[in-house]
């Protein structure tokens, strides 16, 4: 038996996206951050016996970042009918308009060029390098 709850403004996946998105303040979004990277930091310093460096803790944070800001995208335009903008504090939708473009296009921008640009399978050795080798 599948539930589903009706509302004046849709149905099911409309109001648990609207709910969801009440939950989506900077505040708690800044606890989720800091609880993800104490989480990062606590289990590098178990595995490796090491903490991690700076940069770790950006890459952490910046792709964490990222994360949440897809999925808020996501519920924003997939969950709502009509999509919820207005539900989005100014905060959020700062930190949506910097992050995921920026994580987005650096994730993706290195990729398109690689698959443009495959590595060259190196050649058949030359005779000099035949010669070079030989003489070992």
């Amino acid at each position: 038996m599948v539930l589903a709850i009706r509302t004046a403004d849709g149905g099911f996946l409309d109001s648990a996206g609207r709910q969801l998105l009440a939950l989506a303040e900077y505040r708690n979004l800044g606890i989720v951050l800091v609880l993800v990277l104490l989480i990062f930091v606590f289990s590098r310093h178990r595995t490796l016996n090491a903490w991690p460096g700076v940069e770790d803790c950006v890459n952490v944070c910046t792709n964490t970042l990222a994360i949440i800001g897809g999925l808020i995208v996501g519920v924003v335009f997939l969950l709502t009918k009509p999509p919820a903008l207005e539900l989005l504090s100014q905060q959020a939708l700062l930190t949506i308009g910097i992050f995921v473009p920026i994580v987005s296009l650096g994730y993706a921008l290195p990729r398109m060029r690689a698959l443009f640009s495959p590595p060259v399978p190196p050649g058949p050795p030359t005779k000099e390098e035949l010669k070079a080798e030989s003489g070992r």
